[in-house]
């Protein structure tokens, strides 16, 4: 039998702790689910909600409501990008414009 690894991306980690703190949870609240571990979220708001006029997290609300940056499209972002939050020459050229600016909100961290 195969053991298994289970392990937690941090690039997926910072995109749900960013759409925690951001607006993303009011425009779209049947989208996020409700975590039963009580002491996370109150850790996540703790450490993050004092954040929650960061310029990274002011971006992601102009996107979430100018670009319907919702369902897939936050995690689609979070796992184009490589291990260090860069990006690579394929996700560069395949960017609309939006995409750029949805880039900006990694570079701006």
């Amino acid at each position: 039998m195969k053991e298994v690894e289970v392990m937690i991306d941090k690039r997926t980690e910072l995109m749900n702790v960013l759409l925690y703190v951001s607006n993303y949870r009011k425009e779209y609240p049947h989208l996020v689910l409700f975590n039963k571990d009580v002491e996370y979220v109150r850790d996540v708001s703790e450490a993050f909600l004092k954040f929650s006029k960061h310029k990274a997290v002011l971006l992601l609300n102009e996107i979430v409501e100018k670009f319907n940056f919702c369902y897939n499209a936050p995690y689609q972002l979070a796992w184009e990008l490589k291990a260090d939050f860069s990006c690579g020459t394929l996700l560069e050229k395949s960017l609309s414009p939006q995409g750029f600016v949805l880039l900006r909100l990694w570079w701006i961290l």
